[in-house]
């Protein structure tokens, strides 16, 4: 989804609002290459009537630090839209190199 992204120290960058494709989501970032920097992913959500920039999803902020590694969380209960917000923190000579993988979105169970 988002393909080899530089983030330097103290930026924030946010992805372009997008349709649930589920009731929930698995996300899995992989933080490539850091210098002192820690890179959180937040979810956005709100529902397609809703203005302003909605609000951050109660399950939290996927949040890597000082490791190339991948990392995975999972979001339940999903409203219509979603963005993510990626925010480094440091200055401006830290940074972070990460990739975000196609996001994996799936419905609840419901019973019959």
């Amino acid at each position: 989804m988002f393909q080899a992204q530089y983030l330097f120290g103290g930026t924030t960058l946010f992805s372009p609002w997008m349709s649930r494709q589920g009731d929930n989501l698995t996300l899995t970032v992989d933080f490539i290459e850091q210098a002192t920097s820690t890179l959180g992913v937040t979810v956005f959500q709100k529902n397609s009537q809703d203005t302003g920039n909605g609000t951050a999803h109660p399950d939290g902020v996927l949040t890597m630090a000082n490791t190339t590694a991948s990392n995975t969380k999972t979001f339940t209960g999903l409203e219509e839209l979603v963005r993510f917000q990626f925010a480094t923190t440091g200055s401006g000579a830290n940074y972070a190199l990460f990739r975000m993988l196609p996001n994996l979105w799936f419905n609840d169970v419901k019973p019959s």
